[in-house]
């Protein structure tokens, strides 16, 4: 045999090796395809639909559990408001009983003050203003009405002032008669003299001290 026919003999059975193999291949393919292998296990290959179908329900149950969860979290917020208002009500009952309490501590002190003022400061200033009526020298005269000056002024801070009388209607609020007199030119209830000066807090209008008077009575 010469080397021709060698070579054509070699092609040949390189040929059916390939063809051999080939065939083998298809063989091995088929033996294991997809929907084989699935008919071997007993199960069936899922449409289009069905596969569908089931990324659907899948879909729907991730978007149910956010749904619960977004449910829990709005539940959640409306609690933490309800109890953001309950605390707002709780600082507004507070504020409120911490004005009443600075109220009562305020109107405490004031009648205090106007305690002590009423015992033991105006009685003083009585003195100076008594004393005006016996005094002839004029620069002592002017010296009581100084120190007279400077306890207006101290009453006056503290909120305390004189009651209107001499002149004015009788107001038996802020006025006590201490006798009547008489005089045809001025009008009936007609205050005509105070013998002792009255105070009120001229902030609440509460009486300190009414004024004694004398009052115009037309017989």
């Amino acid at each position: 045999m010469d080397k021709n026919d060698k070579d054509n003999e070699d092609d040949k059975r390189t040929k059916e090796k390939v063809s051999d193999f080939e065939k083998e291949l298809e063989d091995i393919i088929s033996d294991t395809s997809f929907d084989d292998k699935l008919e071997e296990m007993g199960l069936k290959k899922p449409s289009k639909e069905e596969f569908l179908q089931e990324e659907l329900a899948e879909k729907d149950e991730e978007i149910a559990k956010l749904k619960t969860e977004i449910a829990n979290r709005d539940k959640k917020v409306e609690e933490l408001q309800t109890e953001v208002q309950q605390l707002k009500e709780l600082a507004k009952s507070a504020n409120r009983q911490r004005e009443r309490l600075q109220e009562k501590f305020n109107q405490q002190s004031e009648r205090k003050i106007q305690k002590f003022i009423k015992e033991h400061y105006l009685p003083t200033v009585d003195s100076l203003e008594n004393a005006l009526q016996y005094i002839t020298g004029e620069q002592d005269i002017e010296g009581i009405k100084g120190i007279l000056t400077n306890c207006y002024n101290e009453l006056a801070a503290v909120g305390i002032v004189k009651i209107e009388a001499k002149g004015q209607k009788f107001d038996p609020e802020y006025h006590d008669a201490l006798a009547v007199g008489s005089d045809k030119d001025k009008e009936d209830n007609t205050i005509l003299s105070v013998q002792e000066t009255g105070y009120k807090n001229e902030n609440t209008g509460e009486l300190v001290r009414p004024a004694k008077v004398i009052v115009n009575k037309h017989s």
